[in-house]
């Protein structure tokens, strides 16, 4: 069973074959993958054009376009509840990710060092693109495993620039 909760609704739905179970009534439904990130979905009757555009995994956050409509919603699954049934709640903010260049550049300074804590909003480096220094902020509180970078180095978009501890 997944619990998706979108702006306006919430709703619960589990797959079942070629159909799903969607708020108790058994829907039938086909998708052909018409490639990256592009889908048809039909139902029976109607046919829908699927577009994933955004999917992060780690946030379990999502947005899809259906038919030109713009649909945001993020995912909860039965680990969800299970952790939340026990008073434990991990919220995505909280998960280290590594820091990765949002664009290629040149590193032109440092601020951490394996072994630095660092608070959510702390500038962690400062990267030049396009002529424009950039201060590359931690998006968490955590502690750094490795700067994998060196001042003067020149990097590409999604390079891992910064490894946190787990």
């Amino acid at each position: 069973m997944i619990k998706i909760i979108g702006a306006e609704r919430e709703f619960e739905f589990q797959e079942s074959g070629d159909s799903i179970v969607l708020g108790g009534k058994s829907v039938d439904y086909k998708i052909v993958n018409r490639g990256e990130g592009s889908f048809e979905l039909t139902n029976g009757m109607e046919t829908y054009a699927m577009d994933v555009v955004r999917a992060d995994y780690s946030k379990k956050e999502f947005e899809i376009r259906l038919n030109g409509t713009l649909y945001s919603f993020k995912v909860k699954d039965r680990f969800d509840a299970m952790l939340k049934a026990l008073g434990i709640e991990i919220k995505a903010e909280d998960i280290a990710e590594d820091i990765k260049a949002p664009m290629p550049g040149l590193v032109l300074s440092i601020n951490v060092k394996e072994g630095t804590t660092v608070k959510k909003g702390e500038t962690v480096l400062v990267l030049e693109a396009m002529k424009m220094e950039n201060s590359i902020k931690s998006t968490f509180d955590g502690v750094v495993k490795s700067v994998l970078v060196k001042t003067g180095q020149a990097v590409e978009k999604n390079q891992v620039l910064i490894v946190f501890e787990s």
